[in-house]
């Protein structure tokens, strides 16, 4: 990775002028040494320092984004979040 992960929002969802969800993006900096190299990342959500598997989401080889979204954060509002970044080949 070129340097840290970074979490950008939150983005509403809109429908009908109607906020219905919301949605963070974590976003991968790796330099890719070609258009598809192949590298995925697994990111995995924390909630005071426990990981919490079902959040797990991977980057496919040419979206180094994934999106998590408020069904991700069930259950754990109040807590600290933060985020695992595990590189798989």
């Amino acid at each position: 990775m070129s340097s840290p992960p970074t979490f950008k929002g939150p983005k509403h969802v809109t429908v009908d002028n109607v906020v219905t969800d919301f949605t963070f993006n974590c976003i991968i900096q790796y330099p890719g040494v070609t258009t598809d190299d192949g590298a995925r990342f697994d990111v995995v959500l924390t909630f005071d320092g426990e990981v919490d598997e079902a959040t797990m989401k991977t980057t496919t080889p040419l979206n180094k984004t994934v999106v998590f979204n408020s069904t991700d954060l069930r259950g754990h509002f109040g807590t600290d979040v933060g985020g695992i970044f595990c590189f798989n080949t």
